[in-house]
């Protein structure tokens, strides 16, 4: 399986909302996106994502 990350995040964006929008957003917190690939015994591939923000003091 081949993952092409930016194709991956404009689909994220485009189908998701961002959870735990803050008050100020541009000032206090960053969007992420994190991707799970989920590989089960029979080599079936799932992929699971995770679109939000991140304070951005955890960031450093």
């Amino acid at each position: 399986m081949t993952v092409y990350p930016r194709q991956f995040m404009s689909q994220v964006k485009r189908s998701k909302k961002a959870d735990g929008t803050p008050i100020l957003p541009s000032s206090v917190a960053t969007k992420k996106i994190r991707m799970e690939i989920i590989l089960d015994e029979n080599g079936n591939v799932t992929l699971k994502d995770e679109y939000g923000y991140v304070r951005t003091m955890d960031m450093l």
